[in-house]
């Protein structure tokens, strides 16, 4: 049997008012662990679930009625009080199932999972088939499909608590690992040491991420520390530059200063220079007078008679 035709591993059938969480959530884990096997080069498993109230009628929309065609297995959920009018569409469903099964040549007992959520369910081995006496959950469809005694898994446990958020809870947890075994055709152990190696994986890779992670931080504070060095060094020398500018506005005003006595002194100089020429004319005025002077006097010398000497 070629398992890769049909467009979905497997129909979730169940009654939507009371059983719509479990079956959502079971959808979800199944899903959850297909994924991470088709990342290792595995099949994916893709499941259909109505999420859609159907109103009872003679016939199946063609929505359902194709999917349950296309679906290799028949995962129904259980329960008492079938009764009830939600509860037709299962019973409606499993027989369809059961007929597309029959037209493909298998026997729809090896592919059909019962998930029991609530009420009562025993076999009866000494007549190899269902204690009615106590059984109330199967749908009429079911009653006379199995041959010998089926594996199903139980819920019951959780109906009421709905514990089923993950797969911490061991009850649900082997619950996923029965189904997801009869989907690949495997047995629960092999699933299970499928699961361990995942999971190594995950810490593996966790543990990479976390190392790089720590890297990162290591860098991301080694950065931080060198920005504030470089934040403190930048204030410093603007600081610097403060100074730097200040002093420079200082020197400024000094040479301003200082080109202000030059030329005060320049100008002094000039005056001083004037000054000096003018005692220098003085002088040469105050020589010329003195030469004339000293001729005027040394004329009036000699026009002055000689005085006799007389001796005794």
């Amino acid at each position: 049997m070629n398992q890769n035709k049909y467009a979905y591993k497997a129909f979730i059938s169940y009654a939507r008012d009371p059983d719509k969480p479990i079956a959502k959530m079971l959808e979800d884990k199944i899903e959850r662990f297909g994924i991470n096997w088709h990342r290792m080069g595995k099949q994916k498993l893709f499941i259909f679930r109505d999420i859609t109230g159907l109103v009872p009628d003679k016939s199946l929309p063609h929505k359902i009625e194709s999917a349950l065609n296309n679906s290799e297995f028949l995962i129904i959920l259980v329960q008492e009080k079938f009764s009830r009018p939600d509860f037709s569409w299962v019973n409606i469903e499993a027989e369809n199932f059961i007929k597309s099964c029959i037209e493909r040549g298998d026997d729809p007992a090896d592919f059909i999972i019962l998930v029991v959520t609530k009420g009562d369910i025993e076999w009866d081995r000494a007549k190899n088939q269902w204690d009615f006496n106590i059984t109330n959950v199967l749908p009429q469809s079911l009653r006379n499909i199995f041959k010998h005694e089926p594996i199903y898994a139980d819920l019951r446990p959780l109906h009421d608590k709905l514990a089923t958020k993950s797969l911490k809870n061991q009850v649900f947890r082997d619950t996923i690992i029965a189904i997801v075994a009869k989907l690949l055709y495997k047995k629960p152990s092999e699933i299970q040491n499928q699961i361990i190696r995942l999971q190594r994986y995950a810490i593996g890779f966790i543990a990479i991420i976390l190392v790089f992670i720590s890297v990162l931080s290591v860098f991301a504070l080694i950065q931080k520390e060198k920005a504030v060095e470089n934040e403190k060094e930048a204030k410093r020398q603007e600081q610097i530059a403060v100074e730097n500018e200040t002093e420079a506005k200082k020197q400024k005003n000094i040479a301003v200063e200082n080109a202000d006595e030059a030329k005060r002194q320049e100008l002094k100089a000039v005056e001083n220079a004037e000054e000096a020429k003018r005692q220098e004319k003085i002088a040469v005025v105050n020589e010329t007078e003195a030469k004339k002077q000293k001729k005027t006097l040394q004329l009036k010398t000699k026009k002055k008679p000689r005085s006799k000497k007389y001796c005794n």
